[in-house]
């Protein structure tokens, strides 16, 4: 067998490393491509059996590696101000001009098609508090051929006091009522779509324990209902701290560092730019496992 006596760098042609003879130069895969540097390891004159056989199995293992479950897939994700909103925008590329919120930044990302239904003060339920409500016709915007659809909505029905109702309801003008009509109507339209419930932070505790929210549990009773998995970033421990949680085992030292950090200003307590580019990361996570 010979041994490639040249390692060539195509990204860096000023940098070439010398093998010296005699040492075993094994590459079950292309380990310098995987990292970036665009590295080929070959010998200069052979063109035997055993090198061209590694430089097979070093594509098909990049290709593996490579691979990528949501790139070219179109995302769909629906909710309020959280979703739609943050205070810095794109200034080049495919999205510019819109906010730099975490569904565009998961597309740019992995190469995927976005469509961002999310309008600021939107609701769920039906009602006179906002004029954009999900369950009158938004949901009817999601293309037919979305592959992911990430939804997001509670704030606005918790500050608008709509009732929560009865989780049997399909009355549209209560937070359980609305979710069963667009849950039974999503999932019909879209049989194959893989979709996801965001149990949004930003909401407000109630009752006796004080990271209880009446609407973040009707969103996990509903998910369950429908068999959808929820990434709850309310008061999941084993998601990341983001501002405005219910979460009760964190410090408030610790609390108040992130809502300082992730809120716009002093006075808007919405997620910025870098609470978008923090939440990204783990709602890409969430899809990847969907």
């Amino acid at each position: 067998n010979c041994i490639p006596s040249v390692v060539s760098y195509t990204s860096y042609p000023s940098l070439i490393i010398s093998i010296f003879s005699g040492l075993p130069l094994i590459y079950p895969f292309n380990i310098f491509s995987t990292i970036g540097l665009s590295a080929s390891a070959q010998s200069k004159d052979c063109n035997c059996s055993t090198c061209n056989s590694n430089s097979s199995g070093s594509d098909t293992m990049k290709n593996e590696i490579s691979k990528n479950v949501l790139s070219g897939k179109k995302l769909v994700t629906c909710g309020d101000s959280f979703t739609a909103y943050t205070n810095a925008t794109f200034d080049s590329g495919i999205y510019y001009g819109k906010d730099k919120t975490y569904p565009y930044l998961i597309g740019l990302r992995n190469n995927m098609n976005v469509v961002n239904l999310a309008i600021s003060g939107s609701t769920m339920a039906s009602s006179d508090y906002s004029e954009n409500n999900f369950v009158n016709g938004i949901y009817e915007n999601i293309p037919n051929d979305a592959d992911y659809i990430l939804i997001k909505y509670g704030i606005n029905d918790e500050n608008g006091s709509i009732p929560i109702g009865n989780i049997n309801s399909t009355d549209i003008t209560t937070f359980y009522g609305a979710w069963n009509v667009v849950m039974n109507a999503i999932i019909t339209a879209h049989p194959l779509a893989k979709i996801g419930i965001i149990v949004t932070n930003g909401l407000t505790s109630h009752g006796d324990q004080p990271n209880n929210s009446y609407y973040a549990n009707a969103i996990i009773q509903i998910a369950a209902k429908y068999g959808i998995p929820t990434l709850n970033e309310w008061n999941d421990p084993n998601v990341p701290l983001l501002n405005r949680t219910g979460r009760t085992d964190v410090i408030s030292e610790i609390k108040t560092i992130r809502n300082n950090t992730f809120r716009v200003g002093s006075d808007n307590t919405h997620p910025n730019y870098l609470a978008h580019e923090y939440e990204s990361t783990f709602v890409e996570d969430f899809l990847r496992r969907l």
